[in-house]
């Protein structure tokens, strides 16, 4: 894993685009650059724990699914991880 304010990021990744704020988790592996959901079960295909879940995403009926959960979670990760106080988030 490389952090996305490393120096060497774009040195290590040449085709790796410049990162917006609200496309979420990226993952770069030997396949391409997947975001989000995708990128989550890319992961997870790594962990052996969790390795069988990783099946689950390309099925059409859940992938859309899995995109929006994706997306309520990101949408409430400060507040999920409980560093929010009074409505205000520190990032």
């Amino acid at each position: 894993m490389v952090p996305r304010n490393s120096a060497t990021l774009f040195d290590r990744f040449p085709g790796l685009e410049p990162l917006k704020e609200i496309e979420g988790l990226k993952v770069v592996d030997e396949l391409g650059c997947f975001v989000g959901a995708e990128a989550v079960f890319r992961i997870s295909k790594r962990i052996p724990r969790v390795a069988w879940l990783s099946w689950l995403y390309p099925l059409p009926f859940l992938k859309t699914f899995w995109n929006w959960v994706y997306g309520q979670i990101a949408k409430r990760r400060y507040q999920i991880s409980q560093s929010c106080e009074d409505g205000n988030c520190k990032i």
